[in-house]
C-alpha cells in the first residue's frame, strides 16, 4: 500500500532546517563553511577564505534586505583595507563599483523565493 505524506506532515524537524543554521550570512569557500550574523564579519570572512579558494568562495544569504546591508558595509574605506590584507582574485574597483550599484538597485539581481535556501551576493559570488 502507498502512503502519501503532505508537507504538513513531515513536522519541525524538515521546517526549522537552513543552510543559515539561523546565521544571516553563509560563507563558502571550497569546502570551508562559515557563519556570520552581521555584514563587516562576512566580509572580512569571504577575503580570507577568497586567499585559499580564488573564485570559489560566496556570501549567501536569504533574505533581500541583508544583501542590502552588506553591500552598504562594503564601503570603499573597508574594502580597501580587507583587499590591502588579504589581497582578492578580484579587482578593488570592480568591487567597489559593484557592491556600490548594488545599494543603489537594490540588488536587484538577488532571488528571494519562498524556500530559505538564499542566494548569492553580488559582487561577493563564485566567479
Amino acid at each position: 500500500m502507498k502512503r502519501y505524506i503532505k508537507s504538513s506532515d513531515i513536522g519541525n524537524d524538515y521546517d526549522e532546517w537552513s543552510p543559515f543554521h539561523g546565521h544571516k550570512y553563509r560563507i563558502d569557500g571550497g569546502y570551508d563553511i562559515k557563519y556570520a550574523d552581521t555584514p563587516s564579519e562576512a566580509l572580512q570572512i569571504w577575503f580570507q577564505l577568497s586567499r585559499k579558494h580564488p573564485t570559489d568562495t560566496a556570501i549567501m544569504t536569504p533574505k533581500r534586505e541583508f544583501a542590502i546591508k552588506l553591500c552598504k558595509a562594503a564601503t570603499s574605506d573597508r574594502l580597501t583595507k580587507l583587499h590591502e590584507k588579504y589581497g582578492s582574485p578580484y579587482k578593488l574597483d570592480y568591487l567597489i563599483d559593484e557592491a556600490a550599484k548594488g545599494v543603489s538597485n537594490g540588488c536587484k539581481s538577488f532571488y528571494e523565493g519562498q524556500d530559505d535556501y538564499g542566494d548569492q551576493i553580488h559582487p561577493f559570488c563564485y566567479g
